[in-house]
């Protein structure tokens, strides 16, 4: 009879009276799975070499590891939800937890360690202690299904679900939600052909007194194994503690009413029972799935009913009043106003409005200090104000150039649109959940420890409960693109023109260091280091250490993009990670739209104020970013704000370029070159840098390109040299892309949502071919200027240093008192005191500070400390021709750069 050899046994305990309600089985279940992988046998606790122990609160042996946990948190562990301590004594592992959640995180920490350790045994024989307490309560993915084609196969598939949603509770993330009905917006979409689970309830449930109402084509065993699937879906995620939470992004059963096109109509819907319907689908949907615990809504026009929506809602959501089942009603912030607000927390259940963090992008950790015009005032004023026009009142113009009604409450709540708005009062009868889009980045390798550990951070900014992320591939088919323009429809996500690669990083395989990173540091910040290099070192081997500083430097290349470069807010219109370029010289007519019958934009122009051309594009910051026009300006004028400049930002871009292809340099040199997984890393970084050069170049082009007034045709010489070699780094994005990536990769159906980085070169040749013709027709003469440097000393300047301790709280309705002193002997000539409550709606007011030499002091005037908000403030310091910002970017872009100071003492968001 065989025997288990020395040193592999291991039990997993739990001592009484630890509840069962307590107690999670699946992570347990895990655990021994794993173990018994690895070859670690799961014996009882007599013959084990190693007892994994899970110990009641009120057990004695967990009183120190208790005390312990609350000398570093300085709270009881009883009392903070998801919390664990786990420590080794000898051959013992021991676990002490606040909840379920707490448990299962311990254990399936150690599930980690066991299934990446080299020697898993020596690994659990050398644990270090556990103290952690979650610092977002909210920590959330939502995957959409927005493709017939690409999304019913995941969808009905166990296999993915148990995978998919094992990876996320081992990364702790809390929260999981399907989003239906995402990939159109109502009155702006038309002639459209994929809606299945668009109006989601008649593809999921029969509504009784409803019969009538159906999705033609969706026979009545397809619909029951639709519910069954979702039931599925909810009861796995609930076993492994997360919450589900349904999506239901839209309430149009029908998007064009000039066009009946759509696949699977709905037929027995029409004005006078389609609010009724949904109330009562609502409530069937619920019932027919328990584990459904929170429902995300989508409350605007783009939601499936004109503006003002509150009387449709009003009805709807009666639903679900009183019902004790919904954890939380989730409203997407977008257009909410005060009436809406009322409906919502009539129905009983916690309240969250869910903003936008960047727009609908993925930008650096901080939130805007301030939105663009475009948000704040809404896009036609923001256009009269720049090209000092009166403001035309009327309708709201739709994208396609058609007049649209049903948006009034967007036009008067435009800043709402991409930000946390006017909704972060200290005191509010509903929360905060920040949500990040995914239209920065969606299929290229992310991953840097630095920017995840500040997302982390500032999470809770505004008070909110956390983050959740749009996944990666979000969107892959949406508008019916997986089937427009291919020899057949798309039935997967693959990605690959070799099925090898496809096969070692298939779906959200590819991201799992993502998803390792947002989800642990979500939780800790400050995680171990060991949490992700273990995950690494099984991926990369000996490489891993490159690997790490090669994918971080990459990765912070496309959210500092975002946050500096933004013609357009849309993730519908602007991908940064393959872009619709926009021209140096700015366009002198119109764009044909090719898409005006779709509801499609011809580009981003409608979505910018003009002259629709690179160096006017608007930061998604302002208020710290210069545009590269605007940089210009201040330039020939002499002046100069603590503003980043393109110039610096270009820097940065190369610094991180040439960081990423260096480390990816030393990790090819000893890595096993043909793993795919390693295949997939070197195209992907290298695409990242070859992102960030293209458009390092294009902010020093944009520059030169304005001052061409000022400094002539050498100006435009300088452009055009730059604009070269940015189209030179973009020809080589798309060398390496083609050697890995299918031609056409369709998030939509426009030709700036699909195709490959090749795909967009003949834009960028276009932009090109306009410098030049501007340089011909501006001759050969140079200006009495033109032999000064284009770049101004002031970017030479290093920052000089500073201290300033925010205060504590502010008294409402007094005065407060700032000062900002200078450490280094710099000529400062003024320094400002930038200042708002927080509350994207307000600019900025500026104060001149008092003093001289360096001490500088000011006071935040009584009336901005009795509105309810919090303030943020930052300095601007001048020294020509020299300025710069305090506290600013850090070199890692992953800190806040403005300080948040509150009435309580006790609410430390915002913190720096």
């Amino acid at each position: 009879m065989a025997t288990e050899k020395v040193g592999t046994r291991i039990s997993i305990e739990h001592i009484d009276p630890l509840a069962a309600s307590t107690r999670s089985v699946w992570a347990e279940e895990l655990l021994a799975n794993e173990l018994s992988r690895r070859g670690l046998s799961a014996v009882s606790a007599e013959n084990a070499d190693l007892r994994i122990i899970q110990l009641d609160l009120s057990d004695e042996r967990a009183s120190a590891l208790r005390q312990q946990w609350q000398a570093r948190f300085g709270a009881s562990l009883a009392d903070s939800a998801e919390s664990f301590v786990m420590a080794r004594e000898g051959a013992t592992v021991l676990v002490v937890a606040a909840d379920r959640r707490g448990y299962g995180y311990a254990l399936t920490e150690l599930y980690d360690i066991v299934r990446y350790a080299e020697d898993p045994f020596a690994e659990l024989r050398s644990l270090r202690t556990y103290l952690e307490r979650p610092a977002n309560p909210a920590r959330s993915i939502t995957r959409l299904f927005t493709s017939e084609t690409i999304d019913r196969g995941w969808f009905h598939d166990h296999a993915f679900w148990d995978a998919y949603l094992s990876e996320l509770a081992v990364q702790r993330f809390n929260r999981f939600s399907l989003g239906l009905g995402t990939g159109y917006d109502y009155l702006i979409d038309r002639k459209v052909v994929d809606n299945y689970l668009c109006f989601a309830y008649p593809f999921l449930v029969s509504v009784p007194g409803y019969e009538e109402v159906e999705a033609v084509g969706v026979s009545a065993q397809e619909r029951a194994a639709n519910l069954a699937m979702l039931n599925y879906i909810g009861q796995e995620a609930t076993r492994r503690g997360i919450e589900f939470g349904l999506g239901l992004w839209n309430h149009a059963y029908r998007y064009d009413p000039t066009a009946d096109t759509e696949q699977f109509p709905i037929r027995g819907l029409d004005a006078t029972n389609h609010a009724e319907y949904a109330r009562d689908g609502l409530a069937e949907l619920m019932r027919a799935c328990p584990d459904i615990r929170r429902l995300t809504f989508r409350v605007h026009f783009e939601g499936g009913v004109p503006e003002p929506t509150q009387d449709f809602w009003r009805v709807v959501l009666s639903g679900v009043k009183g019902n004790s089942q919904l954890l939380e009603l989730d409203m997407h912030a977008k257009g909410v106003s005060d009436e809406l607000l009322e409906v919502a927390l009539g129905v009983g259940a916690p309240v969250v409005l869910s903003t936008k963090y960047w727009g609908e992008h993925m930008g650096l950790p901080y939130h805007q200090a301030a939105i663009r015009e475009r948000e704040r005032i809404g896009g036609r004023a923001a256009t009269a104000k720049a090209l000092g026009e009166p403001l035309e009142v009327g309708p709201n113009a739709g994208t396609s150039g058609r007049r649209i009604t049903g948006t009034e409450t967007m036009r008067r709540r435009s800043f709402t649109r991409y930000g946390y708005a006017d909704f972060v009062r200290s005191e509010r009868p509903f929360g905060i959940m920040h949500r990040v889009w995914p239209g920065t980045q969606r299929l290229l390798l992310w991953g840097d420890p630095s920017l995840a550990a500040g997302y982390g951070r500032l999470g809770s900014f505004g008070g909110a409960q956390g983050v959740e992320w749009f996944e990666p591939l979000s969107f892959m088919g949406k508008k019916g693109s997986a089937a427009l323009g291919l020899d057949s429809p798309r039935s997967g996500r693959e990605l690959y023109a070799d099925d090898s690669l496809d096969a070692a990083a298939s779906d959200w395989r590819k991201f799992a260091y993502y998803y390792r990173l947002l989800g642990r540091a979500a939780y800790n910040p400050d995680l171990d280091p060991g949490e992700w290099r273990r995950y690494l070192r099984a991926t990369y081997g000996s490489a891993a250490e490159h690997a790490e500083s090669a994918l971080a430097a990459a990765s912070r290349i496309l959210p500092l993009l975002t946050v500096v470069h933004a013609p357009s807010t849309a993730c519908n219109v602007y991908w940064p990670e393959m872009l619709d370029p926009t021209p140096l010289v700015a366009r002198s007519t119109p764009v044909e739209n090719h898409y005006a019958d779709f509801g499609g934009s011809a580009n981003s122009d409608f979505d910018m104020t003009p002259p629709y051309a690179f160096g006017n594009v608007s930061p998604l910051d302002p208020q710290l970013f210069y545009s590269p026009d605007e940089y210009a300006a201040d330039v020939i004028a002499g002046t100069r704000q603590g503003k980043y400049s393109p110039i610096e930002v270009a820097g940065w871009l190369e610094t991180l370029a040439a960081t990423a292809l260096d480390e990816l340099a030393k990790a090819v040199k000893v890595a096993e070159p043909s793993a795919p997984v390693f295949q997939i890393l070197v195209a992907d970084v290298q695409i990242h840098a070859h992102i960030g050069r293209y458009y390092a170049a294009m902010f020093r082009a944009a520059f030169a390109y304005a001052l061409r007034e000022a400094r002539g045709s050498a100006a435009l010489q300088e452009a055009l040299e730059h604009h070269r070699t940015a189209r030179a780094a973009w020809a080589a994005t798309a060398e390496v892309a083609d050697e890995v990536y299918q031609p056409d990769l369709p998030f939509g159906r426009t030709h700036y949502a699909r195709g490959t980085w090749a795909s967009r070169l003949e834009a960028i040749d276009q932009s090109l071919a306009g410098l030049e013709a501007a340089l011909a027709e501006h001759g050969k003469d140079v200006g009495a200027s033109a032999d000064r440097p284009v770049v101004p000393p002031a970017e030479q300047q290093p920052k000089p240093g500073a201290r300033h301790q925010p205060p504590g709280r502010f008294v409402p309705g007094e005065a407060l008192a700032l000062e900002w002193c200078l450490e280094d002997d710099v000529a400062v000539a003024e320094v400002r005191l930038h200042f708002r409550t927080v509350n994207q709606a307000l600019t900025y007011d500026t104060l001149v500070m008092d003093g001289g030499g360096r001490t500088f002091r000011a006071e935040i005037p009584a009336e901005h400390t009795r509105t309810g908000y919090p303030l943020q403030y930052y300095f601007e310091v001048v020294a020509p021709p020299a300025a710069w910002q305090y506290p600013g970017l850090q070199p890692e872009l992953a800190n806040q750069p403005y300080y948040v100071v509150h009435a309580d003492e006790a609410t430390a968001w915002g913190a720096v």
